[in-house]
């Protein structure tokens, strides 16, 4: 994609993204800042974006990530602990949440996750709270690299259940 095209994606989606920061935030002027934040660091990192992705989700998932950081920075200086979310991949999920106008990830999205073996509900109810691969590898007790092929394998079931519905 050409850096003028990205641009106007960028710009196409601003509004979108601004909705989606103050539902993270609830707080108009950290609203901003976080839209900021995420349109500076989508025009820096232009070079990741897949554009076989739909670019929304991906700058969803990018807002979400720097809001998270955020908070979990925050957190870590009031010594609480918040994990945070850092897999750009899971475009698919931030397509659920794009969409205002529904609670999909309260109720259809738990449901069809629920309908995964009990290995891969476990493991994507981990990752979609924010837990980190090394994270969830400590607490099951599992090498990181089997939790990311298990995830894997997961979100590939998990996207053919969200195409059937």
């Amino acid at each position: 994609m050409h850096r003028k095209d990205y641009e106007q994606n960028v710009l196409a989606v601003r509004k979108q993204l601004y909705l989606y920061a103050l539902r993270l935030t609830r707080d108009a002027e950290r609203a901003d800042d976080l839209l900021q934040d995420t349109i500076l660091r989508i025009l820096t990192n232009a070079c990741n974006y897949d554009d076989r992705n739909s670019f929304i989700s991906w700058a969803l998932v990018v807002m979400r990530n720097i809001f998270l950081n955020n908070e979990r920075s925050a957190s870590n200086r009031s010594r609480t602990l918040i994990i945070g979310y850092d897999d750009a991949d899971d475009t698919y999920f931030a397509d659920a949440v794009a969409d205002s106008e529904s609670n999909y990830y309260g109720n259809e999205l738990q449901a069809l996750i629920d309908k995964l073996p009990t290995e891969f509900s476990q493991l994507l109810h981990r990752r979609i709270e924010g837990y980190k691969y090394e994270e969830i590898a400590t607490e099951l007790g599992l090498p990181v690299g089997t939790v990311k092929s298990q995830l894997f394998l997961a979100k590939k079931r998990f996207k053919m259940l969200l195409e059937q519905k």
